[in-house]
């Protein structure tokens, strides 16, 4: 009876962490890149929208329209000559240099917007960094064990995209995706479920420069917990790209996780921050990291051992 039950439990754990986005496999929608090359094209994602064609009416293209109106006009109303031909020629190369000048910009930004990665890419990227570098910064910090299993990290991140002390205001990037957004900053929390003891580390993560910022730990023993419940809070930072208005819209209401312990502790993990929607690939589930959650506390206080 207790073995079968030990089975279902893996089975249920198992099912949960396939559904995971953070911590399953992904395949890689691009060739690999080097580093620096791959650290310039984040940035590209974020500084260069689609570029849209120049007005007809800029100044560069109205002269240009003069020019080459003046040019057609002498060669046509003016008896054919030397001077003629030649004031005509200046009058003609001057609209072509001011329409390259209007032009220019256009196809520059074009090149550049064509080196900006997919949003496919992008998101294959952020998960990659955050299992591998984040991930191995939060579990030598928390010294655990190599014996705790890759499923029993619980990695939730959310977007950061209101003033924050630790990442430079030029730092804080949105790129629109179809509806939802990718952002350059995020705040990883990571939940470790090891064989007697929860940890959680948080850290502020500035992607564009692959900088980890304000790394926090915290750890309870499974014997020192007393619940663990969700619960909405709200989050009172105004919207960065939005902050200036009149009444400028705050994060608002977030979905939390909370875990206390006997001495009235509580450890804390924000799910997800639904203003700012981060695109599904990132966004969490409370009813399933709750789950999850519940499944290894429950394996990990029936006795069972790691391999």
């Amino acid at each position: 009876m207790q073995d079968d039950l030990k089975k279902s439990n893996e089975q249920e754990s198992e099912e949960n962490f396939i559904e995971k986005p953070i911590d399953q496999d992904q395949e890689n929608p691009e060739p690999e890149i080097d580093e620096a090359t791959k650290r310039e094209l984040i940035r590209n994602f974020f500084h260069y929208d689609e570029v849209l064609f120049p007005s007809l009416w800029e100044f560069d293209i109205l002269v240009t329209y003069i020019s080459v109106a003046l040019g057609i006009f002498i060669v046509f109303y003016f008896n054919p000559s030397f001077p003629t031909y030649l004031i005509a020629a200046v009058a003609l190369a001057v609209g072509f240099y001011f329409a390259l000048r209007w032009i220019e910009p256009y196809y520059k930004k074009k090149r550049e917007y064509s080196k900006r990665p997919t949003p496919e890419l992008m998101q294959y990227w952020l998960v990659d960094d955050i299992k591998n570098i984040i991930k191995p910064a939060a579990k030598d910090l928390l010294s655990i064990p190599s014996s705790v299993p890759d499923e029993n990290y619980i990695i939730i991140p959310y977007p950061i995209f209101w003033e924050q002390g630790s990442i430079p205001e030029d730092a804080l990037l949105k790129g629109d995706v179809g509806g939802s957004f990718i952002y350059s900053a995020y705040r990883i929390q990571i939940l470790v479920v090891a064989e007697s003891f929860i940890s959680l580390y948080t850290c502020d993560y500035n992607w564009v420069e692959n900088s980890i910022l304000n790394a926090q730990t915290q750890e309870f023993f499974f014997e020192d917990i007393s619940s663990i419940n969700t619960a909405t809070e709200s989050l009172e930072y105004k919207i960065f790209d939005e902050r200036d208005k009149e009444d400028a819209p705050t994060v608002g209401n977030v979905p939390v996780i909370i875990i206390h312990n006997k001495g009235n502790e509580e450890m804390k993990v924000i799910v997800d921050i639904p203003a700012l929607n981060v695109t599904p690939k990132i966004r969490q589930n409370t009813i399933r990291i709750m789950q999850v959650l519940r499944i290894l506390l429950r394996n990990r206080r029936a006795g069972e051992i790691f391999d």
